[in-house]
């Protein structure tokens, strides 16, 4: 119905999404009316408004937002734990190999 709104307002030369023409968009999709206010599009179309209506996992709300972030920096820090782990055991290995090779070729 929005997209159906805006080429409407596109090829009318608008600039903004008017009540009037969602409403129209809408009753030739659906048949039917469906009431939009000012208000309601005015709200449905703030960025701030849809930013904290997707509060669920994975959505854009700061609370989500920062789960996600928290998230993250767990995940770098393991794998950073993981590599350093990785990087001494390679070098212990690298260790003994030396050792390994020094006592077959004595000086």
């Amino acid at each position: 119905m929005v997209g159906r709104a805006v080429a409407v307002a596109v090829d009318r030369g608008d600039t903004g999404l008017t009540a009037e023409l969602v409403q129209a968009a809408a009753e030739q999709i659906t048949g039917e009316p469906i009431p939009v206010t000012a208000g309601l599009l005015a709200a449905a179309t703030d960025p701030v408004s849809a930013v904290m209506a997707r509060d669920t996992p994975g959505g854009a709300s700061p609370q989500r937002v920062r789960e996600h972030a928290l998230g993250v920096q767990r995940r770098v820090e393991a794998a950073r734990c993981w590599n350093a782990d990785r990087r001494a055991g390679i070098a212990q290995a690298e260790t003994a190999l030396l050792e390994a090779a020094r006592n077959l070729a004595p000086p």
